[in-house]
């Protein structure tokens, strides 16, 4: 949801009317306090034994984004990138200085984890699933 569309489905939250350029200032001032957030959470995921990344599509004024994630049980780094890839990956800046663990679920891209001398672990739910599937084949079953 874009900034103009805040005001109106905030209605029930506040009895307190707030304009599209009002949502805009407040966004603008938090995310000025914020400064060297995102290099601490980047460079602690980077120190950590294990992390998740994850992606998912979504759209930002019509066109396709991706948003990419890396995570521990404490903390996440979230970039949104219009590269689905390993562009978007490497936008987060954590896999260069990861040495540890990635788990993920086998998208191709985040097979660069490896080439980089990271372990790469594979979510055991999507395992699950390709034998399944596999299996399923086999036997002529959908």
């Amino acid at each position: 949801m874009g900034r103009a569309g805040i005001p109106g489905r905030r209605r029930g939250w506040s009895p307190i009317p707030l304009s599209a350029g009002t949502v805009g200032a407040m966004t603008t001032r938090s995310a000025a306090g914020l400064d060297g957030f995102r290099e601490a959470v980047r460079d602690l995921l980077a120190a950590a034994e294990v992390i998740g990344a994850d992606e998912t599509g979504l759209r930002v004024a019509g066109k396709l984004h991706w948003l990419h994630c890396a995570r521990t049980d404490k903390y996440t780094l979230i970039g949104c990138r219009p590269n689905q890839g390993t562009a978007g990956i490497d936008a987060l800046d954590v896999l260069p200085d990861f040495d540890g663990v990635v788990v993920h679920d086998a998208w191709a891209p985040y097979e660069c984890a490896t080439r980089r001398g990271c372990a790469v672990k594979r979510w055991e739910s999507k395992e699950v699933r390709d034998l399944l599937a596999g299996l399923s084949q086999q036997s002529g079953g959908s």
